[in-house]
């Protein structure tokens, strides 16, 4: 579905039991030389066209893609996904208040994402709603 994106080559979407052992979707794409990509376009195109437990809760940019010698994607070589806060489509405005900051320190700690901001969105930031846990 993410390779219909005018702005995407290549892709491939893994799921990843993080440190925190909860599952997440991983999207790691090949952008298209001609056209940027933005995350935001990307998790906003699949959103209309898929349930939102299926777009990938973080969206990896590589240069390529790995490949087995048998021309498989070798999975074990896809980078980590960078703990980076995304390329969103609201700029980045820091937490001031006290119980901004506290919220921005706690979904940072649950998501592994720095910075977070005041105007950030959970869902966009990779989070869920499906508790790991239960």
């Amino acid at each position: 579905m993410l390779n219909r994106h005018p702005s995407v080559r290549e892709s491939a979407v893994i799921a990843d039991y993080g440190g925190t052992g909860d599952r997440r979707l991983i999207a790691y794409v090949v952008a298209n030389p001609e056209r940027k990509a933005s995350v935001s376009d990307l998790r906003g195109f699949l959103k209309l066209q898929l349930p939102d437990y299926m777009v990938p809760a973080i969206f990896t940019f590589v240069e390529r893609m790995p490949l087995t010698t048998n021309g498989k994607l070798d999975r074990r070589a896809l980078p980590r996904p960078d703990k980076a806060r995304p390329e969103l489509y609201d700029c980045f405005v820091a937490p001031e208040k006290p119980e901004e900051k506290v919220l921005a320190e706690i979904w940072s700690e649950v998501l592994q994402v720095w910075p977070v901001g005041i105007h950030d969105n959970f869902f966009d930031l990779g989070g869920d709603s499906i508790p790991s846990h239960w």
